[in-house]
């Protein structure tokens, strides 16, 4: 059973930081900042501009849509392979018809062919997963493991985005994480 309100996690691991959202909670790795769209937004875009300007459109698509948007944090330590590891949570209310399989089906059905669908599976009645892969040139490659979670007439995305190189490595990190995915 996946953690979330009114359920216990397991006590994160030492070191680990707790990033709050706006109405979500996750666990992550020391070297993770982030937070709150709402509230930190400008600080959220100035430190990821910081990083450099290949993370300009990721700045722009946040800018863009900050209302779909409760949480992002990225690992300060970690820009291997041109991708900086970060993580988004979004949340979507949905008809009480639509569970997090049939989102997911709608989903993977509208990503542009530079996605690949790696693996998908379902974790438990109200959670499922997905491992993607996404080219961008030639030389930066991208996975992802998008979790999506129905919860109160909301489907939860909590999405982690890393290097092809690193994702492999950080796999297990990011299913503890999940595992301390909290609503407030």
């Amino acid at each position: 059973m996946t953690a979330g309100r009114g359920l216990m996690a397991p006590p994160a691991p030492a070191g680990w930081v707790r990033i709050d959202g706006v109405r979500t909670e996750i666990w992550l790795p020391s070297g993770f900042e982030g937070g709150d769209v709402e509230e930190d937004l400008p600080l959220i875009v100035e430190n990821l501009r910081h990083l450099g300007n290949d993370f300009s459109p990721f700045v722009e698509a946040i800018e863009a849509n900050p209302d779909s948007i409760d949480l992002i944090a990225y690992d300060t330590q970690s820009l291997a392979g041109g991708v900086f590891t970060n993580v988004v949570i979004a949340g979507e209310r949905v008809p009480s018809a639509i569970d997090a399989g049939d989102y997911l089906e709608i989903l993977t059905s509208r990503l542009p062919d530079t996605f690949v669908v790696l693996d998908q599976r379902e974790l438990d009645d109200d959670t499922v997963f997905a491992d993607l892969r996404l080219d961008l040139s030639g030389a930066v490659v991208m996975r992802q493991r998008i979790y999506l979670t129905k919860r109160e007439g909301m489907i939860w995305s909590v999405g982690f985005t890393s290097s092809e190189v690193e994702f492999d490595d950080r796999r297990g990190a990011f299913e503890v994480a999940f595992s301390r995915f909290r609503l407030k």
